[in-house]
Parts: structure tokens; C-alpha cells; sequence
């Protein structure tokens, strides 16, 4: 081994950080993902729904065929929706078994504690204590807020009134007419195989 340096050899960090920068570029779940966005399948895919649609002929027929395919559709994105919360789950419950087993640190990773608060709340018996002419004004506004809006939920009244409740209520208004498509006919499903 002559006319080798100590200086040509990598030492044990170096070989380390390597080591677990493979480990972090190497990721066979984003490799998937990133295939499937470039796929030509995919692209196809898109294309001739995008196609598709445009070669509609907007009767009503289209109506029940665009329905029919966003529920087709709608099942599709609730499956990749399903993967994906899956996998943030995976990854926080890996976070807590690290955390339990006192695993703080790993790689190139370490766990780092966020609390998790709520909104600053009010200190009332403070503001009570040092301005009670404030708190007193403060409730006197919201006591007209409420007086001048309050409407009574059905519970309230059916609390109140038990059986007899409906005799207060109004008709609800009309805010608004939507339409839909029912079919004249009875609509019958393609069975494969089977010719009409």
C-alpha cells in the first residue's frame, strides 16, 4: 500500500452521512408516485377524459353520463385519498414508536416536540378583578348582541314546548329551485356479454 495517504481515505462521518443519504434518496414510494404522474397511461388517461368531455353533446343524456362517471371518478381519488392518509398515518405512528422506545434521533432525522396549543383564552376573573367596569360593559354589549339576533333553535322549543314545538315554526322560505334529471324511462345497465 505504498504512497497512500491517510487524507485518501473517507473517514467514518463521511462514510455515514453517505450511507444514510442513499438511505434518504432511495424511496421506493415516491418513485412509484413519480412513475404514475409521468406514465403515459396516466397521460393518456387524462387526455381522452379531457377529450371525452369536450365531445359531449349537452342533452340530458350527458347529464346522467357525467354523473355516472364522476361517481366512477369520485371512487378513484377516494382510493388514492385513502393511500395517502395511510401513509401520514404510517409516518406518525413510526414518529410515536421511536418517541416511546426513546429513539430521539436516527440517520438524518431527529424527533422534535411541537406543542400543540389552542387559542389564547381570556383571563376573566383578571379582568374582572382589575376592570370590572370594562367586563361590565363588555357584557352589557354582548347581552343586545344576543337579545337583538336570538332565535330559537327546534331544540329549544321542543325542550320548551315538548309535542305541541311545531305550532311555533314558520314555513321555511324558498332560498332557491334547483333541478335535476329523472329518467322517462327505465334506464337499463350494459350487462358484459349479454347483446341488447
Amino acid at each position: 500500500m505504498a504512497g497512500v495517504s491517510i487524507s485518501e481515505f473517507a473517514t467514518a462521518l463521511e462514510i455515514g452521512k453517505a450511507k444514510a443519504g442513499n438511505e434518504l434518496t432511495e424511496n421506493p414510494l415516491l418513485e412509484i408516485v413519480q412513475t404514475f404522474c409521468v406514465d403515459r397511461r396516466y397521460e393518456h388517461f387524462l387526455e381522452d377524459l379531457r377529450t371525452a368531455m369536450q365531445e359531449r353533446r349537452d342533452t340530458l343524456n350527458d347529464v346522467h353520463k357525467l354523473r355516472m362517471a364522476a361517481a366512477e371518478l369520485g371512487l378513484m381519488i377516494q382510493v388514492f385519498s385513502g393511500l395517502q392518509k395511510e401513509m401520514l398515518s404510517s409516518a406518525e405512528t413510526i414518529i410515536e414508536m421511536k418517541r416511546q422506545a426513546g429513539i430521539l434521533q436516527e440517520g438524518l432525522f431527529r424527533i422534535q416536540s411541537t406543542p400543540i396549543t389552542r387559542n389564547r383564552i381570556p383571563n376573566i376573573a383578571l379582568i374582572q378583578k382589575e376592570h370590572p367596569d370594562a367586563w361590565d360593559r363588555m357584557l352589557t354589549k354582548k347581552k343586545k348582541e344576543v337579545e337583538s339576533s336570538f332565535s330559537p333553535t327546534q331544540a329549544y322549543l321542543k325542550e320548551e314546548f315538548k309535542e305541541s314545538f311545531e305550532k311555533f315554526l314558520l314555513p321555511g322560505p324558498v332560498i332557491g329551485i334547483s333541478y335535476d334529471i329523472v329518467p322517462v324511462a327505465p334506464i337499463q345497465e350494459k350487462n358484459p356479454g349479454v347483446e341488447p
